[in-house]
């Protein structure tokens, strides 16, 4: 029996029963659930950042138990001083996972649904995006396996357990479909450059900034057309407007904070930025690597490089999708590049530490290879039935290569090593990722022997409790003077006190002492009394949020109103059409 004619025929009758619109987007369903069925085994591997982002839903379900909303301090992180996760870290996408286990379902359960759904959107992103630009259901089905199953993604899923860097993984063909209509087709829909720089931006910061140099780059690349017509430009700049009043809640407070203070802004303990470039052979082989004096990722994986070297097999075209499909490829190996050494991260890019590793270019260099090589692949097949069920297969194995490859060594690595992750314990240091986003001077170690401990100036005595995660209680009485008092919380932008005595309540000063501690004043006028301390938050926080939340209704109405009319364009479309028809008929009948 011929196995290859067998599956042939089989993929045909299934097409053709299907039809391309159902049986694509099954197919591609079935493989991404496929590539999980690792999460079936008890437990997760210990990904890199693993236990950073567990303590974040810890902090966020335990916050949701006691009535908190949003968290914006992980209470328990740093032996109680707390950190704050929420001012700095976007915990928006987090809360389905935190709601999850506030129901009961375990933190790694609920990561695991989270994992899941993940994944799907992620494919279908990458679908939905290539469809709408290239209207052909293989193309789309390319575009979504090349994109989820690619080298980095399952590296940021499995091995470094990146939650903020593979959340942001579905936004970024939404930014690029932005990009197309904006440059090449209709500028007024550029709420998809919108809607894509927004969930970038509450997914993962640095992210952000590389795809805002990416975008910023583009358009410069571009530069003619949208001179040529200035409305473009007007587009762009709707589309920034529309992203900060989307996500003007988490910018706006993040932008507050770091006004507020000075926070530590790089975890890179020891060398430069340029000790993590990648070696140029490493740029695609999607083997993991070991034995390196800097860990890097493996490549974005072979299947890439092949799907871009077809592009060598014609002539570029004329239509603005075959332009803007050149445009993803030089995109996409350009920001290859940019990982390696072949930029100079010694000379003028240093100012780009921020970012830590060269190799986080490796998301937008997938993105435009796989929406590029896609594309590329649809000219190449142009419709014939063989050529697509050739390419069909060569996809699913190159694909399945460096996804299978690195989820194996994952796991045989962790479980050879007994490292898998089943429940999480606060405590750690890595509570605070890498000290980021802590207030210069603040060091673990120091506020660990400092234990919790009330500081008082003068000495009055004192006692407190904890009511609730993230809250204060102060008991004093003996007081005959304005009593400053330094409590083992860390100070961020936002916290507030509340005073009980004999005069009733009222609110107290609250302001950050020298160690960067929450400090409360006890006014002379109080004798003894109670004091809450809790973070409420700026009014700049609340107001950004009413802002945002008013801007996603209307945005939301707006659309579903297009929607309507689009829908009642096409019924009265039909409705015409069918009347001309039955007109024509009666015409001949008359006729004969």
């Amino acid at each position: 029996m011929n196995i290859v004619s067998v599956l042939a025929s089989y993929h045909d009758r299934l097409l053709e029963r299907l039809s391309p619109a159902r049986f694509y987007p099954l197919l591609l369903a079935v493989l991404c659930v496929a590539g999980l069925l690792p999460l079936l085994m008890p437990g997760l591997p210990m990904g890199h950042d693993m236990y950073y982002h567990f303590s974040r839903l810890h902090a966020m379900c335990e916050g949701l138990r006691h009535g908190v909303f949003p968290v914006m301090i992980n209470a328990s992180a740093l032996q109680g001083y707390g950190y704050a996760s929420g001012l700095f870290y976007p915990d928006f996408f987090l809360y389905p996972v935190a709601l999850l286990g506030v129901c009961g379902m375990s933190l790694v359960n609920a990561y695991k649904v989270f994992l899941i759904v993940l994944v799907l959107a992620n494919a279908f992103s990458a679908y939905a995006v290539a469809w709408k630009i290239g209207r052909d259901h293989f193309v789309a089905f390319a575009a979504g396996l090349l994109y989820t199953w690619s080298s980095y993604f399952v590296v940021d899923v499995f091995l470094r357990a990146a939650v903020g860097e593979m959340t942001a993984f579905p936004f970024f063909p939404w930014i690029l479909l932005g990009l197309y209509e904006i440059v090449y087709r209709d500028w007024r829909k550029f709420y998809y450059l919108a809607l894509g720089f927004a969930g970038l931006t509450l997914s993962h910061n640095l992210s952000l900034v590389i795809m805002a140099l990416v975008t910023a780059a583009l358009l410069a690349f571009w530069h003619v057309r949208l001179l040529c017509e200035p409305r473009r430009i007007a587009a762009v700049l709707g589309a920034v407007l529309l992203t900060w009043l989307l996500s003007g809640f988490y910018l706006v407070t993040l932008l507050e904070q770091m006004a507020s203070n000075t926070f530590i802004l790089s975890n890179v303990a020891t060398g430069s930025i340029a000790d993590r470039a990648v070696a140029f052979p490493r740029l695609f082989l999607e083997f993991p690597f070991m034995k390196l004096e800097h860990w890097i990722p493996p490549g974005i994986g072979v299947i890439l490089l092949v799907v871009l070297c077809q592009r060598l097999r014609f002539r570029g075209g004329d239509s603005n999708a075959q332009h803007f499909r050149d445009a993803l490829l030089l995109m996409g190996v350009v920001c290859l590049l940019c990982a390696s050494h072949f930029v100079p991260w010694e000379g003028a890019l240093r100012t780009l530490a921020v970012i830590q590793f060269p190799w986080r270019f490796y998301l937008p260099a997938t993105a435009g290879l796989a929406l590029g090589g896609a594309l590329t692949l649809g000219t190449i097949v142009n419709g014939t039935a063989s050529a697509r069920r050739r390419w069909l297969w060569l996809l699913i194995v190159g694909c399945a290569s460096p996804w299978w490859l690195n989820i194996c060594y994952q796991y045989a690595a962790k479980i050879h090593e007994k490292n898998i992750f089943r429940t999480f314990t606060p405590g750690v240091k890595q509570e605070a990722s890498g000290l980021v986003y802590l207030p210069k001077g603040v060091l673990p170690e120091d506020l660990a022997e400092r234990g919790e401990k009330l500081l008082a100036v003068p000495e009055i005595p004192l006692s407190f409790t904890r009511p609730r995660p993230g809250m204060i209680e102060l008991t004093y009485e003996g007081n005959r003077s304005d009593c400053e008092v330094e409590l083992p919380l860390v100070w961020y932008k936002g916290f507030g006190a509340e005073l009980k005595d004999q005069r009733g309540k009222r609110t107290t000063q609250v302001s950050s002492s020298s160690r960067h501690c929450v400090t409360v004043l006890i006014p002379e006028d109080s004798g003894a009394g109670v004091i809450r301390v809790w973070y409420r938050g700026t009014a700049l926080q609340r107001l950004t949020r009413w802002v945002s939340l008013i801007s996603a209704i209307v945005m939301v109405g707006l659309w579903w109103q297009q929607r309507s009319r689009r829908k009642v364009s096409d019924q009265q479309a039909v409705a015409q059409a069918e009347a001309e028809a039955l007109a024509e008929a009666d015409g001949g009948n008359t006729q004969a």
